[in-house]
């Protein structure tokens, strides 16, 4: 069969590449001369809820599923960072991979989308119109789990479900995966997620939860708090709390923020009612996917605080929160709870 296309490109977040997910790109292949997958969620910390694969994992498994096609370079893969509130800057990365494989394949001009019937392609259509005609709808496979019951089943003492939705030439992959020390942080954050789901906590909040967190900005750094407890043990994460009923959304941040952090100037530990006067603006955040542990919704602070020649002192480390200044040009290079790495950005533009 003639390709009739140049690139078709799908958007995937391939946790795990499964066999309808293999099958969607090999029938992508017959219908266009190269295929660009574009990997969700490369930026996003491990997390039992979504992420078990890293992008570089995920490239191995196409890489053996798909081996000819990737030597060729018909079938090419790139991380793409997710922008769950930054929807322009997703976009824009989503083209400029686009264009700069349209570049290195040289005389491209038919771009598709490739999407299964029942997923989001229709959506990612409505985004970027101008490859819309050349498209590709495939359907899907009714009879195999979706993608969240192969996380859990994989995560569960007998993880045969998962090995065998997804293609053979990825089990050995999912073998030695299942070995390593990933993977053993990842079963212990399955295990608190769970946990904390059954809990009477959760089952007397079956509505959307409200939380409020503080992004602390002071020359060149955000503060944050490194977890000692699970889900997430080991992850940063922004100062917060539960909302309170009882108080106004911002004091309970600031309240949290002392508490946790013990934030001090050379006077002492500054009082609430002064912290308070350095919140700049707030915003909520609200994907659906944010937190593992449930439907939370987050009113965040963002709390600039004076610039001077020395940051504000931190002394709040306990048993469950430890604080760090981490400056701006490594929050990249540290793992951040949920969709934390995303608010910071949402407000610092980092």
């Amino acid at each position: 069969m003639s390709a009739s296309r140049d690139l078709l490109v799908t958007i995937s977040w391939l946790q795990p590449l499964d066999i309808a997910a293999a099958s969607m790109i090999r029938r992508g292949l017959e219908l266009s001369r190269n295929v660009l997958v574009l990997l969700r969620g490369k930026a996003l910390a491990p997390s039992a809820h979504l992420n078990l694969f890293t992008a570089h994992e995920r490239t191995e498994m196409l890489r053996s599923a798909f081996p000819k096609e990737m030597e060729t370079g018909r079938l090419i893969v790139r991380a793409l960072e997710d922008e769950f509130y930054l929807d322009h800057f997703w976009e824009r990365a989503v083209q400029a991979h686009v264009d700069q494989v349209l570049s290195d394949i040289g005389g491209a001009t038919k771009v598709g989308l490739l999407g299964d019937v029942d997923g989001t392609l229709s959506t990612y259509t409505h985004r970027f119109p101008d490859w819309a005609s050349h498209s590709v709808r495939v359907p899907g496979l009714a009879e195999l789990p979706s993608a969240s019951k192969l996380r859990i089943s994989y995560l569960a003492e007998k993880p045969e479900d998962f090995i065998l939705a997804c293609p053979k030439a990825v089990e050995p992959l999912l073998h030695e995966h299942m070995k390593s020390a990933r993977f053993r942080w990842l079963r212990e954050d399955a295990k608190a997620l769970q946990e904390f789901r059954e809990s009477e906590e959760l089952a007397l909040n079956a509505s959307p939860a409200l939380t409020v967190n503080t992004v602390c900005e002071q020359a060149g750094a955000v503060l944050l708090i490194k977890k000692r407890s699970w889900p997430g043990r080991g992850l940063y994460e922004l100062p917060g709390a539960p909302a309170i009923s009882k108080e106004s959304l911002k004091t309970t941040a600031i309240r949290a923020l002392q508490r946790q952090t013990e934030v001090a100037d050379q006077r002492g530990p500054i009082p609430e009612g002064i912290l308070s006067r350095y919140v700049a603006r707030s915003a909520y955040f609200d994907d659906a996917d944010r937190d593992g542990r449930g439907r939370f919704i987050s009113q965040a602070f963002l709390v600039q605080f004076p610039r001077g020649k020395t940051r504000f002192t931190i002394n709040g480390s306990n048993a469950d929160a430890d604080p760090h200044w981490v400056q701006f040009s490594d929050i990249d290079r540290v793992q951040l709870y949920g969709d934390h790495r995303m608010i910071i950005r949402n407000f610092l533009s980092i």
